[in-house]
């Protein structure tokens, strides 16, 4: 059960059902999603717990510092069409900027020394041979380190979060609203 767990980003406690409000992962899955926002909240109500939400690089961070405490990480995650997924966190595990979809590019720009997630050994690499680039921890998100997470970052929405703009244009090339 903790590999499903830890896939599908929902952790369950006696007061708290929470579900990621992951990015990358839920793109491709659409229906495999709203099943499992549609079980959380029904356990949630099962077990009158509060239903809440959290982000999936955030728990990434959670765990780079479970290992690496009171120090400032980026999370690269692996992102659509060639692009990471990457968000800085503060040393209290806060974000310290926007959620951002680059290109690895312009992801390795970023001099942060801690960087964890799916793409940290790529984007270190990137960097350069030079000593000093930076200290990479391949880390997934995984539900059983929820607990690990800033209380601030628990939210009541479950949505998805996008961490790009949509590729379907409507007529005219008009973005959907």
């Amino acid at each position: 059960m903790n590999a499903a767990v830890s896939w599908a980003g929902l952790a369950l406690s006696l007061v708290l059902v929470a579900v990621a409000a992951g990015i990358s992962w839920w793109q491709d899955l659409g229906l495999q999603r709203q099943i499992l926002i549609a079980a959380a909240r029904a356990l949630a109500l099962a077990w009158e717990a509060e239903l809440a939400g959290y982000p999936t690089l955030a728990l990434i961070a959670a765990m780079a510092q479970a290992q690496v405490p009171a120090t400032p990480v980026l999370v690269a995650t692996t992102g659509g069409h060639g692009e990471w997924f990457v968000q800085n966190f503060d040393s209290a595990g806060l974000p310290a900027g926007p959620l951002a979809s680059q290109k690895p590019e312009i992801a390795a720009v970023d001099t942060t020394p801690l960087v964890a997630g799916s793409e940290a050994e790529a984007l270190v690499a990137r960097r350069g041979p030079m000593p000093g680039q930076g200290t990479a921890l391949p880390l997934w998100p995984d539900a059983r380190a929820l607990m690990a997470l800033p209380a601030a970052l628990f939210t009541a929405e479950t949505e998805p979060l996008y961490g790009r703009a949509p590729d379907a244009r409507l007529p005219g090339g008009v973005l959907p609203a």
